[in-house]
């Protein structure tokens, strides 16, 4: 992801006059989330048993250290506003775990009275009717932060907490075979987590939890689909909170391995410079979004050969 902000950063210098172009034909393998991180491997594989994302909603509460009142941060002429600054990695973010690119971004900022706008607040429509909600508000306490990603695959639910997640739950109703393949992925944790760069620290792992007959036995109907799904999976996974400095410093290792296994082979970066263009392309967007009140539409491609 730093080389997705790092493109961000690049296309504000260059593009001040107009919107970047949005990439829009270009499939792209999964990349990382947010940071340059390890995602929680069955929050990040849920879709293979449930199917594509519906739905990414993402609620963040923070403030860590809060600016002075004159910091660059407040002033949208410089960081180009929460949206631009903040919200661009979490854009990055949806368009990588729904595997596709906006439509369409509907903006909204709200400004702390006699204070600068702390409150930003975007959805973003897909093909197909899938959406990404995203919700920055820095006005809590740092000690009362909190940020939560849920991921709606229609049979189930994934919920990645924490801004270097290290925790993450995901809750699917299943058939008797889809609760069979859930059950023997504990014995298969060394393999769903492994990820290219980090070394393990050895508490890693997968929980799973198949109540079955938690529900009824009469098929259940999600947009238009239908399925026997009585028995609920619980899956918990990965280190938790006091592993997420070796978390953070090996996934800033997993995004140099990419690198230079990008450098020696001649391959393309997970996060490449269409990816961060097309991440900016929304953040202004919704920014515009925010300040006119209105809808608006992503329509314009990036070239198949990519941005030079």
């Amino acid at each position: 992801m730093r080389e997705a902000h790092g493109a961000h950063r690049r296309g504000r210098r260059t593009r001040r006059g107009g919107e970047p172009p949005l990439a829009r034909s270009v499939r792209r393998r999964p990349r990382a989330a947010p940071q340059p991180r390890p995602a929680p491997a069955p929050a990040a594989r849920a879709g293979r048993t449930a199917g594509p994302a519906t739905a990414v909603h993402l609620r963040e509460r923070r403030l860590r250290r809060a600016p002075g009142p004159d910091h660059w941060f407040w002033d949208p002429a410089h960081s180009g506003g929460i949206h631009v600054e903040h919200g661009v990695h979490f854009f990055d973010a949806a368009n990588t775990l729904m595997g596709g690119d906006p439509l369409e971004v509907q903006g909204t900022e709200v400004r702390r009275e006699g204070g600068p706008v702390d409150i930003a607040v975007a959805t973003a429509t897909r093909p197909g009717g899938a959406v990404a909600t995203h919700s920055h508000s820095f006005t809590r306490a740092h000690r009362a932060e909190r940020r939560l990603t849920r991921l709606d695959y229609g049979f189930a639910e994934a919920r990645v907490t924490g801004w270097i997640p290290t925790y993450a739950t995901v809750t699917a109703w299943t058939d008797e075979a889809g609760a069979a393949r859930w059950e023997a992925r504990p014995a298969r944790a060394a393999e769903l987590l492994a990820v290219p760069g980090p070394r393990p620290h050895g508490r890693e792992r997968i929980t799973v939890s198949v109540p079955r007959d938690a529900g009824s036995a009469r098929p259940a109907r999600g947009r238009g689909i239908t399925r026997r799904v009585s028995h609920r999976v619980d899956c918990v996974d990965l280190g938790g909170e006091d592993r997420k400095p070796h978390v953070y410093a090996e996934s800033v290792r997993a995004a140099m391995t990419d690198l230079l296994h990008c450098a020696a082979h001649g391959t393309t970066p997970r996060a490449d410079t269409r990816a961060g263009l097309t991440a900016l392309t929304v953040a202004r967007a919704a920014t515009r979004s925010a300040r006119t009140g209105r809808t608006v539409a992503l329509t314009t491609a990036v070239p198949a050969r990519g941005v030079r």
